[in-house]
């Protein structure tokens, strides 16, 4: 795959609290630094997002970092505005606000258990608003414009970038991954996502368009994503898993270490401090923020940023390509259920 693997990363307002430098160096300071801060992704908009939090990567970021503006489709799905709304309250803040480097506009997921005929209105929708919202931003921010695929069949993928195409859109964003949770609030890659997100990807090699994977980034999935030529994705889910007590190392499923809430840690005991320093040894994995298990135990602050570095730990592997020296990780993707869905899509079966 040519070129840098990006992460976006979706910005708390407490990771924006900690100072700034160029480089994580040898991970041995508790600082976030703006070298690894040069692709934030954050909801801009009034009610939906803390204005300070914006105001924060607008300050430190702008003209610095490479921003994405998400659209704010999740409060949709949440039931927290309507698709009316968001619409002419993002297109007013778009056009007061050019210092972003990427919009996405706005799209109406359609969620895991929908009708087929529910699936094909939202798709619809996603692609009529799509073009009238782009006709309305300024023409100076078109040429930033990140419309948003959606679709559960190949024909309606296929319709998404027809009208992107038309647009003169070169980064496109993937949405229909699988959702779960009480709000259908958490994406999950499932085979069908596979599928379509590979079919995507053809399409855009034939028509010369990048592919950018929204809200999905787990350690066990980083691999899947740069093997099928995903250019760039975003998550959050290194911040919403340490809700829970959950630590993240490279390549393999989250652990808990604090007994936390049990909906996250169904059939699994926490592991032990004896347990945590074997799979550091086994991964390769060494940061500030886990040298403690004591620490890493107990501080929610430290789980956040621990998991901060093993996924942007990961990212850089995968673009260095030495990921796979590590016999244990190289077995551990190699019998992956996303590396064998990917191997059976590709091979037609």
């Amino acid at each position: 795959m040519s070129g840098v693997w990006t992460l976006f990363l979706e910005v708390s307002s407490e990771i924006c609290s900690l100072s700034y430098s160029s480089t994580f160096g040898d991970h041995r300071v508790p600082t976030i630094m703006g070298n690894q801060w040069r692709s934030p992704c954050l909801t801009p908009l009034p009610g939906l997002t803390d204005q300070s939090r914006v105001a924060t990567v607008k300050k430190y970021f702008a003209k610095r970092s490479h921003i994405i503006f998400d659209s704010g489709g999740y409060a949709v799905q949440q039931g927290i505005i309507s698709y009316e709304d968001l619409y002419q309250r993002l297109l007013k803040y778009y056009r007061e606000n050019d210092w972003a480097n990427a919009y996405i506009l706005p799209d109406y997921v359609p969620t895991s258990g929908l009708s087929e005929q529910e699936v094909e209105g939202r798709v619809q929708a996603t692609i009529t608003v799509a073009r009238l919202f782009h006709a309305e931003m300024p023409a100076s921010l078109r040429g930033r414009a990140l419309p948003v695929v959606q679709g559960h069949t190949r024909r309606q993928i296929q319709k998404c970038v027809e009208t992107y195409m038309e647009l003169g859109a070169k980064l496109v964003g993937f949405g229909s991954f699988g959702t779960t949770g009480l709000s259908s609030d958490i994406n999950i890659v499932t085979s069908q996502s596979i599928e379509l997100l590979t079919f995507l990807l053809d399409l855009g090699a034939k028509f010369g368009f990048r592919v950018h994977a929204l809200g999905v980034g787990s350690p066990t999935l980083l691999h899947t994503l740069h093997q099928i030529g995903i250019y760039s994705f975003d998550s959050s889910c290194w911040l919403r898993t340490a809700g829970f007590g959950n630590v993240f190392m490279p390549f393999v499923k989250r652990r808990n270490i604090t007994a936390g809430r049990l909906r996250e840690r169904a059939g699994n005991r926490p592991l032990t401090s004896s347990e945590f320093q074997e799979m550091q040894q086994e991964t390769g994995h060494a940061c500030f923020f886990c040298t403690s298990f004591e620490e890493l135990k107990h501080r929610r602050f430290y789980q956040i940023l621990h998991n901060l570095t093993v996924i942007m730990d990961m990212v850089e592997s995968l673009n260095r390509g030495d990921y796979l020296e590590n016999p244990l990780i190289a077995q551990t993707v190699e019998s992956s259920p996303y590396t064998r869905a990917v191997r059976r899509i590709r091979a037609g079966l």
